[in-house]
């Protein structure tokens, strides 16, 4: 059964803002529905219409003769009522004194029905549909050089539609002219940019990479880092399961990059990577994933996300790993950017390594394995962190408290300072200052005095300019 959809309502007649002298007008327009004629409800003001046409792409037209005006500002609603929805348009029509000059000869419009603004077909055979109105005499409609016949809906107003075939379906922009013009000489050109495209989107999945379709994948990392890329020139979304990613560009054309992370159960679990675009073409991949959670790997440092600082003096990562339940004959090892493995220390279910492997500045990656007596991937970790090179990096403030720009500090509040790296305190030289100008209390003649002796405080005014502020550093 066919889902019953929102209806499109389009006025034709009268034009919003329009001025007429006439105390009574005609109230003209189209309705696009895929609900029967009988199912809708077509009220203009407070007046039940009924409605005729064919419907389909024609739609359905209507027409209310003799709505009455009132001199000034005139609110005219009209409201569709389906099964599907409401659609709800307000008009406003300015009626003058006939004794006022004439009004010029109202402008040639065009109004494009279909397809809407920044739609993509998967078909190169695109039906336009629009309405004209205005002008003087009889109208000639044309689309792409072609004439188009029109269909009248009011005295001025008339409908049109027609189906132009595009060069290509590749997914750019190919523009259509669309000439409006009348037998006062008058013309109105419009420019409509359509876009086909019968192209899937293209996924790839880098990480885990040799996943094969219709069997099961053994996998060994929990959560599962998932890393793929999709190319479409008219990309609309990509989801993992059911759930949408953030997609962000390579650099490369129409190509962008996903990552996840997958939680896996223990067994069997599917994997349903699905890409689609404006075109509402799609494609997917699909896998079957096996895993084997009797082991629990978790990499205590470093931390997932985290940023490590190293010198030219020291450069080893010190690299800290906990497996719960290992066997007698695991073993333990690490691989840091791609590089060769190294075996891991085990004291009981913690694993340690100072790992003298280079360090690049920006994105590292580090992998923890744990294989079997026959070499068999038992579990996997993926940690990502970044570095940076103390030495090379420039000192710099990072924050201070209280914040630049602080107001009403207290007195004697301390002043803390963060540098982007370790410094040592004797080489820090503070050069502090205070600035203070304004009226303030001198209580120099408060002191010794008792309280019941206290004598007036004398208002003063201050003006201090970078004046040292002494204290002691810690």
């Amino acid at each position: 059964r066919a889902v019953a959809l929102v209806p499109v309502l389009n006025l034709i007649q009268p034009q919003d803002g329009s001025t007429t002298t006439d105390s009574r007008i005609s109230v003209a327009g189209q309705v696009y529905s895929n609900q029967p004629l009988n199912d809708l409800r077509i009220l203009v003001g407070d007046h039940l219409l009924q409605a005729s046409g064919a419907g389909g792409d024609a739609g359905y037209s209507f027409q209310f003769d003799n709505y009455p005006l009132e001199l000034g500002a005139n609110s005219i609603s009209v409201r569709i009522e389906s099964p599907g929805g409401e659609a709800q348009q307000t008009l406003i029509v300015q009626r003058i004194d006939a004794d006022l000059p004439p009004a010029e000869l109202e402008a040639l419009a065009i109004n494009v029905l279909r397809p809407l603004a920044g739609t993509v077909s998967s078909s190169s055979n695109i039906n336009i549909a629009a309405s004209v109105s205005g002008g003087s005499g009889a109208l000639n409609f044309t689309v792409g050089g072609q004439g188009v016949p029109l269909s009248q809906l009011t005295d001025t107003a008339f409908s049109a539609s027609t189906t132009v075939a595009l060069a290509s379906c590749d997914g750019s922009v190919q523009t259509v002219d669309l000439v409006l013009s009348d037998q006062a000489g008058q013309s109105l050109h419009k420019s409509l940019e359509l876009r086909c495209d019968n192209a899937a989107p293209v996924i790839s999945l880098l990480q885990p990479a040799a996943l094969q379709a219709d069997t099961d994948n053994p996998v060994a990392e929990n959560p599962l880092p998932l890393l793929g890329e999709v190319v479409d020139n008219n990309l609309a979304g990509l989801s993992v399961n059911g759930q949408s990613l953030v997609l962000a560009p390579t650099g490369a054309a129409n190509t962008y990059r996903f990552e996840a992370q997958l939680q896996l159960l223990d067994g069997s679990n599917q994997l349903e990577i699905q890409a689609w675009d404006k075109a509402n073409n799609s494609s997917s991949l699909g896998y079957n994933l096996l895993a084997d959670l009797g082991l629990e790997l978790t990499v205590l440092s470093p931390v997932d996300g985290s940023e490590f600082a190293y010198s030219d003096q020291a450069t080893q990562l010190d690299v800290v790993a906990q497996a719960v339940g290992l066997a007698a004959d695991d073993t333990v090892s690490l691989q840091l950017n791609g590089g060769d493995s190294q075996a891991m220390a085990l004291d009981g279910e913690t694993a340690r390594r100072s790992s003298s492997a280079q360090l690049l500045v920006g994105d590292n990656q580090l992998i923890v394995e744990v294989r079997d007596a026959e070499g068999q991937l038992r579990a996997r970790k993926t940690v990502n962190f970044s570095a940076l090179n103390s030495v090379a990096e420039d000192l710099a403030l990072a924050s201070s408290s209280p914040a630049a720009g602080a107001q009403a500090t207290a007195p004697n509040e301390p002043l803390i300072l963060y540098f982007n790296k370790a410094v040592p305190l004797d080489e820090i030289t503070l050069d502090i200052s205070q600035s203070v100008h304004g009226p303030a209390y001198d209580l120099s003649n408060q002191r010794g005095v008792g309280f019941t002796e206290l004598p007036e405080p004398e208002l003063v005014q201050i003006n201090i300019d970078r004046a040292p502020v002494v204290g002691s550093r810690a």
